[in-house]
């Protein structure tokens, strides 16, 4: 990600204390950052340990199936990579956060589901 990033920092011309460094941390953006960052490490901890159990159990769905969900969403984070600039400028940082952290659960919740099989 870095790569594709401009970044620009600043030195402070003095030395800040402790308490003055990390003051913008009480702030409503960061404290939303976190907030949302920690919910979506949740519900991604949750899918990767928890969808493969559920898929072949419950919705029948095979293992070949799963694998190729799984690639195309490597596959896909990997293409949109080089967009990440663009689309960080265009909506925001926490916009970006707040539309895109969800995708992989819409993404595989509607393909996941196959049709029963007929004996």
């Amino acid at each position: 990600v870095y790569f594709f990033l401009d970044i620009e920092t600043k030195k402070p011309d003095k030395k800040l204390s402790f308490k003055e460094e990390f003051c913008w941390l009480w702030n409503p953006a960061p404290i939303g950052f976190y907030i949302v960052m920690l919910v979506t490490g949740i519900m991604v901890g949750a899918l990767d340990t928890y969808l493969y159990v559920f898929a072949q159990e419950t919705l029948k769905a095979s293992i070949t199936f799963l694998g190729h969900m799984n690639a195309a969403s490597i596959i896909s984070s990997i293409v949109v990579l080089p967009f990440a600039k663009y689309i960080i400028r265009y909506l925001g940082m926490m916009n970006t956060c707040m539309y895109l952290s969800p995708l992989p659960l819409y993404s595989l919740w509607g393909n996941i589901v196959q049709p029963q099989p007929v004996l």
